[in-house]
């Protein structure tokens, strides 16, 4: 089967290109970056398109650019992975006049994508969230504090954390776990709302912070019915992201998480971020509507390949009786892991951890069999390295730049920057496919 894999420049695309074609099926991976990370990967073939986003983007000429590799390479189902998805699922109609694609439709991606829409769904389906309020939008500052400051009071003096409804990696999150109690915490609220570029990242939300264990949970669906599902704690981070992956069975998230897709129907990749706090309760804290890194835990199953493209194809074969649960040794992108876990190791407390997981967790990135994109990865990593110096953004938020999805900015606008991102553009296209054996 010829499938088309958006995204290449993620370890979670890589793993699912490799797990396609072990199974036999031909697989092309694209993106918008020269240099993605799946493009040195054995038996992939590499495609380039236009960014969705950023300064230089267009979502129209980023769809054309998919239908077209469609049309060339004879794609039979397109797989997105990466924040691309959401693009795609605006586009998701003329993709199928194509070929199936595996995402769901562009209102419930956005729904569950936004923090506060994901909460507010959350309760109608009779779970408890997190306390969460949506601020009014508002380019004054002293109005944007006075209403936190009002919804603090309100909801008791509980510690909170104030967040874009779009955003990711943890990216313009303020944490102030102990409310607004001390001084500093309101001068930090101030010089917060004072950013200048803090109304362009609207619409912001004000939620309850909950302490406990971080957990993730990334599951499978197909017309509510959950195929399989990965549960990993988070020890060792990237920024906000883990690069850690140890499957454990937690059954609560598990029924939540079964629960949740039953009630709303879900279809595709699904991701979830919880908290349980010292009672053992489970709280959803956002919602991510593609593929994460529970799939590296799910990746040695011998039936997901099949799983997968029935789900994707709506295949007339009813969805399995059972349903697959991660069940395999630690995983880790281990140079990640050795970079960020350290310092976080010796800060927890967990240094002996860190130590025996840096050394006996598999690399999701390298293989004996395929070694060439772990040597290529740090190629992607200066590619990210030049984005984030040129428009002065963190490394994390250089990973998405050209790629975010934030309804109600045009095409060609930028987030953050007029800068120029380093994207293949419309200059590049003709015959912009390259085979890697």
């Amino acid at each position: 089967m010829n499938i088309l894999l958006t995204g290449g420049r993620a370890p979670v695309t890589l793993e699912l290109a490799r797990l396609l074609r072990r199974a036999g099926d031909q697989v092309f991976v694209g993106d918008s970056i020269r240099g993605h990370l799946c493009r040195l990967a054995k038996g992939v073939t590499s495609v380039s398109y236009a960014a969705p986003a950023g300064p230089s983007g267009s979502s129209s000429e980023f769809v054309r650019d998919i239908v077209e590799i469609i049309e060339r390479h004879d794609i039979e189902l397109v797989i997105p992975t990466c924040e691309e998805i959401f693009h795609l699922a605006e586009a998701r109609e003329t993709i199928e006049q194509h070929c199936p694609i595996f995402c769901a439709d562009a209102g419930t991606m956005d729904r569950l994508h936004n923090k506060y829409s994901f909460a507010e769904y959350v309760r109608e389906l009779g779970r408890s969230v997190p306390l969460t309020n949506r601020l009014r939008e508002s380019d004054d500052p002293d109005t944007i504090v006075d209403e936190v400051e009002q919804w603090y009071e309100a909801s008791g003096e509980t510690p909170f954390v104030l967040k874009p409804a779009y955003t990711r990696f943890g990216a313009d999150v303020c944490l102030f776990p102990r409310g607004l109690d001390d001084p500093a915490d309101r001068r930090r609220l101030a010089n917060v709302a004072d950013d200048h570029s803090f109304a362009a990242k609207a619409p912001w939300l004000v939620q309850q912070f909950v302490f406990g264990q971080h957990f993730c949970s990334f599951a499978i669906a197909r017309g509510g019915k959950m195929l399989a599902c990965a549960t990993y704690p988070v020890t060792f981070r990237a920024g906000h992201s883990a690069v850690l992956f140890e499957s454990v069975r937690h059954q609560p998230i598990e029924q939540w998480t079964e629960d949740f897709v039953r009630k709303s129907n879900c279809h595709g990749f699904i991701a979830f971020d919880f908290v349980v706090d010292d009672q053992a309760v489970v709280w959803p804290i956002e919602c991510n509507p593609r593929l994460t890194s529970g799939i590296h835990l799910l990746a040695d199953e011998p039936n997901l390949r099949d799983v997968i493209v029935q789900a994707a194809t709506s295949s007339n074969e009813p969805p399995a009786d059972e349903t697959i649960y991660a069940d395999c040794p630690p995983r880790s992108i281990k140079a990640a892991l050795c970079l960020y876990g350290l310092g976080q190791a010796g800060i927890s407390g967990r240094f002996w951890k860190w130590a025996k997981m840096s050394l006996l967790s598999k690399d999701v990135i390298f293989r004996w069999t395929d070694p060439l994109p772990a040597l290529g990865q740090f190629a992607t990593l200066f590619t990210f390295w030049r984005i984030a110096r040129r428009n002065r953004i963190s490394l994390t938020e250089a990973t998405t730049f050209d790629i975010e999805y934030s309804p109600g900015e045009g095409e060609n606008e930028p987030r953050r920057s007029e800068g120029r991102e380093e994207v293949n553009h419309r200059e590049h296209r003709g015959h912009r496919e390259k085979e890697e054996v």
